[in-house]
């Protein structure tokens, strides 16, 4: 750290400290990075997302079995399977038998990896399958059984040059924000301030 940085770091110290107006817009501004943070990282959080239903198997889901190749299956009240192709959507809730018997066994949760593409999770209730791409980032397909035996499923995704901007342009949108709006509040202030000095009647005299 050389003397001129210190001398800077010095000058803004000394003007949080005495006046008020620097104050104001320091604070708004930091505010303003802190929310376009929040809001960055909730927007890649895919928290905004939608469920999306898949309908209902003819006897209503009881748990879910297995998801593999573009296809959810799923163990219905008549004990029979059922399978949907999620990617399409045309051929859902048709009698199927499962890939694996093992995957379907309620003594254990399926849960396994193809690999570099795609990874897979499976539970009674919820599942996902994600695809990592070469080139970056990756999707993730989620299902959830509900309690009426309906499946739900959500899609998210992104590229990883595209997650890293919303990550730096976030908060850099909010500190752009933050000092705009700081600096029309300081605005705003002085002219109220300058209305009110006007207006005010004048002083009599001392002694009239």
């Amino acid at each position: 750290m050389d003397a001129l940085t210190i001398l800077i770091a010095l000058g803004i110290l000394y003007l949080i400290v005495f006046f008020k107006t620097a104050r104001i817009i320091l604070g708004l501004t930091l505010l303003g990075a802190v929310l376009g943070a929040c809001v960055a990282l909730v927007a890649l959080s895919n928290a905004f997302v939608p469920w999306e239903p898949l309908g209902t198997p003819p006897s209503g889901a009881v748990k879910i079995t297995q998801v593999a190749d573009d296809r959810i299956y799923v163990k219905a009240a008549d004990a029979e399977t059922y399978s949907c192709d999620f990617a399409s959507q045309i051929q859902c809730w048709v009698r199927a038998q499962p890939l694996d018997p093992k995957l379907t066994d309620d003594s254990r949760t399926p849960s396994y990896s193809y690999g570099a593409t795609p990874e897979v999770s499976v539970s009674e209730q919820r599942a996902s399958i994600s695809y990592w791409h070469f080139e970056g980032g990756g999707s993730r397909r989620q299902f959830e059984l509900r309690a009426n035996g309906s499946v739900w499923t959500k899609f998210t995704g992104g590229n990883a040059m595209i997650s890293l901007a919303i990550l730096a342009g976030g908060p850099l949108a909010g500190t752009i924000l933050g000092f705009l709006g700081s600096v029309l509040l300081v605005i705003v202030r002085f002219l109220r301030k300058r209305a009110r000095a006007e207006v005010a009647p004048p002083e009599s005299p001392e002694g009239i």
